[in-house]
């Protein structure tokens, strides 16, 4: 829990929003640098092209989708730049390949073949591969900074139900009951 906190408090300190255009020319904005963790920038088109792979996949949302697509790539940014210093850390092209293949087997699956996939994305699986490689790496990168990060902690189930007890009401989750379980005992 504290982990999670601390990293809240990091990703605020060093985030920087702007409001910065790319212009090819005075009129024509190409893009735009929504938010700058560290020395990496997150761009319009990022927030974009992701949103339409989670359309792609099947992922909705009952929030603002994009809005929690820029804070998950805060988040990523951060991890990333973390892990990028940590010399344990370490990203392999199997690794990639076989997360690119799985995100391209998610997308046929949901938009139906891989020419729907083409269509939707207006362009060839092999491009798209060759674009989504530095995106999955940053996300494994990612991911591995997280799990150090968290390996160390450990919680156990009075502090969990301590700090469920400790919560506003308006705070706590419910979640409605999917199945019922009954038990006859003679």
């Amino acid at each position: 829990m504290h982990a999670m906190n601390h990293n809240k408090a990091l990703v605020a300190i060093l985030l920087i929003f702007n409001i910065l255009h790319i212009s090819y020319a005075q009129d024509k904005i190409i893009d735009q640098i929504v938010a700058i963790v560290g020395t990496n920038i997150i761009l319009k088109s990022d927030i974009e092209t992701i949103y339409l792979q989670n359309q792609a996949q099947g992922i909705t949302s009952d929030g603002d989708m994009k809005c929690e697509i820029l804070e998950n790539l805060m988040i990523e940014k951060l991890m990333v730049a973390e892990a990028e210093l940590d010399t344990l850390i370490i990203v392999t092209d199997n690794q990639i390949n076989q997360q690119l293949d799985l995100r391209i087997q998610y997308f046929t699956e949901h938009l139906g073949s891989e020419k729907e996939v083409e269509n939707y994305f207006k362009k060839p699986i092999v491009q798209l591969k060759s674009e989504l490689k530095d995106v999955i790496q940053n996300e494994i990168l990612s991911n591995q900074m997280r799990n150090k990060i968290i390996e160390n902690v450990k919680v156990t189930p009075s502090e969990v139900r301590y700090f469920y007890r400790t919560l506003p009401d308006d705070e706590k989750m419910t979640i409605n009951p999917q199945y019922e379980y009954a038990q006859v005992l003679l």
